[in-house]
């Protein structure tokens, strides 16, 4: 059938579940770098869905994991003006992997699920991450 699936992690915590039960982050991979991350993603896929609800934590390792991309992918080609500069940085591993992003590789891994105008959109995004957030 045609459709699509979604991950669902059974031992995550939501965002609101963590701050109403006041429960304290761990783990061994610091969690600001995975917030940057999502930030990242969330503005390259320009996805103005996140939520506290949809923002994960896995609860043995405090790995950050991310529901919740039905309002992903616009045609929008152009950021949001006011962006937070440090919660945007690209260090330059992040800045190579952006750049080596190109249409024939965007088409044949998601041309069935987008279409021309979204990946242009993305294209356009990523250069214009690059150009404010990449390692000068």
């Amino acid at each position: 059938k045609t459709g699509a699936l979604q991950l669902l992690y059974p031992d995550t915590l939501t965002e609101v579940q963590r701050k109403k039960d006041g429960v304290a982050m761990g783990g061994w991979c610091p969690m600001p770098p995975q917030f940057r991350l999502r930030n990242i993603w969330d503005l390259l896929l320009l996805n103005r869905g996140r939520t506290a609800e949809n923002t994960l934590y896995r609860k043995a390792s405090w790995q950050l994991r991310l529901t919740g991309h039905s309002e992903a992918f616009p045609t929008q080609g152009k950021l949001p003006r006011k962006l937070a500069a440090d919660a945007f940085v690209l260090n330059p591993g992040v800045a190579a992997a952006l750049k080596s992003l190109n249409k024939p590789v965007l088409q044949e891994t998601l041309g069935d699920w987008l279409d021309k105008k979204q990946i242009k959109g993305l294209l356009s995004r990523r250069d214009e991450m690059i150009r404010r957030f990449g390692p000068q």
